[in-house]
């Protein structure tokens, strides 16, 4: 293959592979591709990017599904032993203390919306779309907190250095 050829050649946009002429389908990260999206590109630029092996927003939209099941856990504790929680508050600060009931379900409304928009952020990851708005869900997976050690909070951590190192993963 001479230089001119070379210098046609087209690349996958999200892995660098080399595509073969009138390619569908990436060979090496199974991207499928529509008209416009293989892009003839130097292949150093392709090698400068972080190899992440394709599988991180697999793992993103596992490790967000595993931070909303903690968030919707959380809020079910709290509906469950609600009662018990006032209780034991308005004996701490005396009974005269007003709006404990309603700061109870707010806390469990508060997680039923962080255990959505994670759901939300796992679905996308799995779909590689919408980077930002994975991102914004990781975000807020943060304050999912969990049942046992803060893991809702620590899946949500991880996943956001995920997202930051497979930038180049989605659309």
């Amino acid at each position: 293959m001479n230089q001119d050829d070379q210098a046609k050649k087209e690349f996958c946009w999200r892995c660098g592979e080399f595509l073969p002429p009138d390619a569908a389908v990436c060979p090496k990260c199974g991207n499928v591709l529509r008209p416009g999206d293989a892009r003839a590109q130097p292949a150093e630029a392709a090698m400068d990017r972080p190899s992440t092996n394709g599988r991180s927003p697999r793992y993103v939209s596992l490790l967000l599904l595993g931070a909303g099941i903690e968030s919707f856990l959380m809020s079910l504790l709290v509906y469950v032993n609600r009662d018990s929680l006032i209780a034991e508050v308005q004996q701490m600060y005396g009974s005269s203390l007003p709006g404990v009931e309603d700061a109870i379900y707010l806390l469990i409304g508060f997680w039923i919306i962080i255990g959505t928009a994670t759901l939300v952020g796992s679905y996308f990851a799995t779909k590689r779309r919408r980077w930002g708005l994975v991102m914004a869900c990781s975000v807020l997976g943060l304050m999912s907190f969990g049942v046992v050690i803060f893991e809702g909070s620590l899946f949500a951590l991880v996943a956001i250095i995920l997202l930051l190192r497979s930038r180049n993963e989605f659309r």
